[in-house]
Formats: C-alpha cells, structure tokens, sequence
C-alpha cells in the first residue's frame, strides 16, 4: 500500500512539472560574396569560434522557396573582422537524363580591410567530368564589401563563443532570449 501511494504522488508531481523552452537566436552580419543569393536570408549554427573569427553552417530559412536555397546553404563560412573564407568540398552531382556526371568545388579565402571597405580574395575552382575536371585559381578585389554583407540569422552554438578579451577584434554575435514556450 505503501509503495502504491509513494508511486501516485510522484505521478502527480511530474504531471504539475512545466516545461519551459528557451528559443535563443541572434543575428550576424556576415560578408557572403554574392549576396544577392541569400535575397531570402540565412540561418547559421555556429560550429567553432575564436577571439578573431566564427565558424557558422549556413542554413535556408524554413518560409523560403527551396529552389534557391543551394548556393552555399548546408556550407561552413568563417568570418570575422578581417577575415572571409568558404569552402565547398568536391560533390557529384548525377544527371540521369544524360547519363553523366559533374563534379564541383569552390573555396574562397578574402582578407578584410574594413577602413577601405574592401575585400581581397582568392579563389579556386574546380569543375567539369571526373575525367576531365579543370581547375582554375584567381585573385580577385571587391570594393565596397560592406554592401555584400548579409544578416544570418544564428539559432545554435552559442555555447561555443569564447568571451572577448580587450585586445580582440571578435566579430560580435550577441544571444538573446526571443521567446519561451510553455
């Protein structure tokens, strides 16, 4: 009898127990070539972080139109006051109509000098048939980088931000609470 009433009242606490859901997201600017791209906006992970730069996994945001969501979505970026660089690994895309394949990489590695607003890049390539895959490197210098910047919207990894020192030049990225569901 005991043992029945201990089970019963352990229920009823765990049926009163609320549990609350913290929705945490911020929002980061991020210099992404090509930006036009991203009209829709983009949702990131932070993956790793530095006192000089973030590593994010960009994202489609749930409400786009998934048909232009593929230029460098599902992709890591990193980024911080002075520094750019993305890397896509080399992916194989079957095209069963023909009955052929192409394979693709792209990486690209810009220095930021935000006084001047521009972006000093570098860029490889690789594209074309297994067989036949050209790969093409160029240098390349974008003025007014500024207006390249996109918001990407950050909803995971917070944990992995390490607090600022004084001397760091770390790009900010600000968690805030935007909701909690009951």
């Amino acid at each position: 009898m005991f043992s029945h009433k201990v089970l019963l009242i352990g229920a009823l606490a765990c049926a009163r127990a609320t549990v609350h859901e913290i929705t945490t997201t911020s929002i980061a600017s991020v210099f992404l070539p090509n930006a036009d791209q991203f009209a829709y906006g983009a949702m990131g992970s932070i993956v790793s972080a530095d006192v000089n730069k973030t590593a994010v996994v960009l994202g489609c945001p749930s409400h786009s139109n998934t048909d232009f969501c593929q230029y460098m979505y599902d992709d890591t970026v990193t980024y911080g006051p002075t520094t750019f660089s993305y890397d896509a690994p080399l992916s194989t895309t079957e095209w069963p109509s023909s009955g052929s394949t192409h394979v693709a990489s792209y990486n690209r590695a810009c220095s930021l000098d935000p006084e001047a607003d521009i972006a000093y890049c570098t860029e490889e390539r690789i594209s074309g048939f297994p067989e036949e895959a050209q790969s093409t490197r160029y240098t390349l210098t974008t003025s007014n980088f500024g207006d390249l910047r996109t918001n990407v919207t950050v909803t995971a990894g917070f944990e992995k931000l390490e607090p600022s020192s004084a001397t760091s030049r770390q790009t900010p990225i600000y968690p805030r609470i935007t909701s909690i569901d009951d």
